[in-house]
């Protein structure tokens, strides 16, 4: 009697069982799983994702230990309790840069990321400046007080214009009266106001600012520029809305500023000149 054939079993070899995919899915997984960790602590601790140190670009070296002492606490802070304000995608220059202004006196700030290091940049506002009163030269600091007398006044005079590169050189104060010894020059407020002018008018016209005059208490002060005219200003006004006349006129061409002895910004909505 012959014996009944046994049936063989046929195995595609292009199919797999539900064992092997469970196994390839579970390592599937294990490495997507590992490779976002690597992911995740390469971008949170990565040491290439965070700034290392702080550079300041200034031009004296007590601004530059203030600056980077400033932006070093910021950078040891939290970003939202968990992060590093070191890393990079944390790093807010932009808040930075403007509570860095509000703190220190500096017109504008930049920061860049050089490699691992964060680059500071600025403009400093003057801290000293030079007021001739009655053949004496006084050396006042930003809050107008006296802070000491030079004696040499040629020599200052080429010294003040060297160094500060002909932005604000000598103010003049020709207001009538004497000085008392405990006597402010001029306001802090004042001495801003003048900075903003010179650099406005150097900015937004052709002319060049070369001399500032203090005329009166109310005030005034006169402004005399390379091409001869003089700009009668009045620092209790907004400089903006002065030197936007100025640039009117000049744009509208209805005179000619080289032959103009002076010109008057000081009244809202009013213009003369001669």
């Amino acid at each position: 009697m012959a014996r009944p054939q046994r049936r063989r079993q046929r195995v595609n070899p292009y199919f797999r069982t539900d064992q092997e995919r469970s196994v390839r899915g579970i390592l599937y997984k294990v490495g997507a799983g590992l490779g976002a960790l690597v992911l995740l602590w390469l971008f949170f601790y990565a040491p290439f994702m965070h700034v290392r140190g702080v550079r300041a670009e200034t031009s004296s070296e007590e601004m530059q230990t203030a600056i980077e002492g400033y932006v070093t606490q910021q950078l040891d802070k939290r970003a939202y309790v968990l992060f590093s304000r070191r890393h990079k995608w944390f790093l807010r220059k932009d808040r930075m840069a403007t509570r860095l202004m509000e703190t220190l006196p500096l017109n504008a700030v930049s920061m860049d990321v050089d490699q691992r290091e964060l680059v500071v940049t600025v403009d400093e506002k003057i801290r000293q400046f030079y007021l001739l009163k009655q053949d004496v030269l006084y050396a006042i600091d930003r809050e107008g007080d006296i802070v000491g007398v030079v004696d040499d006044l040629e020599r200052a005079r080429i010294s003040v214009a060297v160094e500060q590169g002909g932005s604000i050189p000598i103010i003049y104060d020709e207001r009538p009266g004497e000085l008392e010894d405990t006597q402010s020059l001029v306001s802090p407020e004042a001495l801003e106001q003048i900075v903003l002018a010179f650099d406005a008018i150097a900015q937004q016209t052709l002319l060049t600012p070369t001399r500032a005059t203090l005329v009166d208490y109310e005030g005034r002060i006169d402004i005399t520029t390379d091409a001869g005219v003089t700009l009668y200003m009045s620092v209790s006004e907004p400089v903006e809305d002065q030197i936007k006349k100025l640039t009117l006129l000049i744009q509208r061409k209805l005179v000619d500023i080289a032959e103009l002895t002076y010109i008057d910004l000081r009244f809202a909505n009013r213009l003369f000149y001669n």
